[in-house]
């Protein structure tokens, strides 16, 4: 009795690939690839990450058409499938979309490579290899940065005597001093650097916010005369001068509107004094003369 040829016999072939396909398919895949695929700032990392998982499993030739294929081709569909889906899971959703109709693990392999493996230069126009969110949001911040340093070289450079025409003296020009001054603060987008009640644009604790607030505190101190710039140029922040002189000013002004008044009042009533004597003088005078006059027509 040949045991061997006996149709019974476990098919042991059969049972070691079902065995190792079910051990790869179990593999985390994080374990070795840590980022996901976004584009072309990240695809040399993310392609050598991959090929260590593909390559642990002996699975390169389902994506590498020179890589040889190996004589048992058993359950390749099932493998396929397997290394898809490794790729699939590795990729962000802006990549996945360009991938899901492609049919087999090599194709879409083939397909990342066209996507992403291309000098930036190259991509120009072609809306699939446009910059990935990953690279916008690191050029993003760089770009903003620029800016501010090109709004704040401006502001730096400006010609205060175009706006401000005058020295503040005191109450008699601080009116117009002070709307040419705001003018000039408004034009470069800098309220909240003086009004505290204005809304920051950035943290008070920003060095840009920091280099403004020295910049508009000397715009202030160089349109002052030597005795206002004396007595708030201890000021160190610019908000902190700003009440001062809305503060010192308004009160002199509403001081010498009361002192005008006060002046008038006076004035008119030395008039009604004098008007009312002249008056009393008048009377009497023609009284007198009344008499007088009396006297003499009784005189024989």
């Amino acid at each position: 009795m040949e045991i061997g040829g006996s149709s019974n016999a476990p098919d042991v072939s059969a049972t070691t690939q079902d065995l190792k396909f079910m051990m790869e398919s179990s593999v985390n895949v994080s374990n070795f690839v840590s980022v996901k695929l976004s584009g072309h700032s990240n695809y040399k990392i993310w392609k050598a990450q991959l090929l260590c998982l593909i390559k642990s499993q002996a699975l390169l030739h389902f994506i590498d058409a020179e890589h040889p294929f190996p004589g048992d081709k058993g359950m390749t569909a099932q493998y396929d499938e397997l290394v898809k889906g490794w790729i699939f899971g590795s990729v962000n959703e802006k990549v996945l979309k360009d991938l899901v109709d492609f049919g087999t693990a090599q194709e879409i392999w083939m397909k990342i490579g066209s996507l992403c493996n291309l000098p930036i230069s190259n991509t120009e126009g072609d809306s699939s290899n446009a910059p990935d969110v990953s690279t916008l949001d690191v050029i993003a911040p760089v770009v903003s940065a620029m800016r501010e340093d090109l709004k704040y070289l401006q502001a730096l450079n400006v010609d205060v005597s175009n706006f401000v025409s005058e020295n503040l003296v005191g109450i008699i020009n601080y009116h117009t001093w002070k709307t040419d001054m705001l003018f000039l603060i408004e034009s470069h987008e800098l309220l909240h650097i003086i009004h505290a009640e204005a809304r920051f644009p950035q943290d008070k604790a920003d060095p840009m916010t920091q280099k403004y607030d020295s910049l508009v505190r000397g715009w202030i101190l160089s349109t002052m005369n030597d005795k206002q710039r004396n007595k708030y140029q201890m000021n160190r922040s610019v908000q902190l001068m700003w009440r001062k002189l809305e503060s010192t000013f308004t009160y002199q002004h509403k001081t010498s509107d009361s002192d005008t008044e006060n002046t008038k009042a006076t004035i008119i009533s030395g008039r009604i004094r004098c008007f009312a004597s002249y008056r009393v003088t008048a009377c009497f005078t023609s009284l007198v003369r009344k008499l007088l006059l009396n006297r003499i027509r009784m005189t024989p």
